[in-house]
């Protein structure tokens, strides 16, 4: 029950920031699911705005989700890297892909793809994904914007 709360609002977002809040979903993720995640990279607590946060938590929450339902991946990976202009966020899988990728991502979005594009076009960001019978790849990348700006 504590995880599901966590899932909805991670208090650990409003605490401790982005970081943090990923690392403690990701391995309430792993027990919860024995999906290995190996988190990489850091980032400083305050460095972007709240809705940015939470709109870069939820893609790590729909993209572990996705990994778990969909992929046969045994393993995650989630990569934050700080760029002159912003922040990347990477996650990727090594599971089957997604079928007939580059069909059904022009004509009929899946929901799950969907939603995270607009949370990251909310905040100014890019989106893209790759996938092959090799796994998946998430790349979101935001900018840093001073609060209130």
């Amino acid at each position: 029950l504590h995880d599901l709360a966590a899932l909805l609002h991670p208090p650990l977002l409003d605490e401790l920031g982005l970081f943090s809040a990923v690392q403690a979903h990701a391995e309430a993720f792993a027990r919860r699911t024995g999906i290995q995640v190996v988190l990489e990279g850091s980032l400083e607590h305050g460095l972007l705005p709240q809705e940015t946060q939470t709109a870069l938590f939820r893609v790590v929450q729909e993209s572990l989700t996705n990994v778990q339902r969909h992929s046969g991946s045994k393993s995650a990976w989630i990569r934050f890297t700080r760029t002159p202009s912003g922040l990347e966020l990477v996650i990727r899988d090594a599971g089957c892909g997604i079928s007939d990728f580059e069909h059904s991502a022009a004509t009929v979005p899946r929901m799950g793809i969907l939603g995270m594009r607009e949370r990251v076009k909310l905040v100014k960001g890019q989106f893209e994904i790759a996938s092959d019978s090799g796994g998946t790849i998430i790349s979101v990348r935001v900018p840093l914007l001073a609060h209130g700006s």
